[in-house]
């Protein structure tokens, strides 16, 4: 799990691995999260990406497909207008 986001970090001193996850984030035109539900809601390491790296998802679209008997449980248990994404799509 992550400690500071990137954003926290002066430019160019966040940790290699951050670094490169930034820039494949800022490259990517759309997502798409397949996602399981994990006790009720998203998985801790998905919920700890989008949270850690804010800027690199503006304006880009994404979407989230859960695969888990939960259903639209493991796709977003964040209130609407949380997170990097300005809503949940509940369907």
């Amino acid at each position: 799990m992550l400690d500071r986001m990137y954003k926290e970090y002066p430019r160019g001193s966040a940790p290699p691995a951050m670094e490169a996850m930034a820039g494949k984030i800022r490259a990517a035109d759309a997502f798409i999260f397949v996602v399981g539900e994990y006790n009720w809601g998203m998985q801790p390491g998905l919920k700890n990406l989008t949270d850690h790296f804010l800027e690199e998802w503006f304006w880009r679209p994404a979407a989230i497909a859960s695969y888990s008997a939960g259903g639209c449980r493991a796709s977003g248990p964040a209130p609407c207008g949380t997170g990097p994404f300005p809503k949940w799509v509940w369907w």
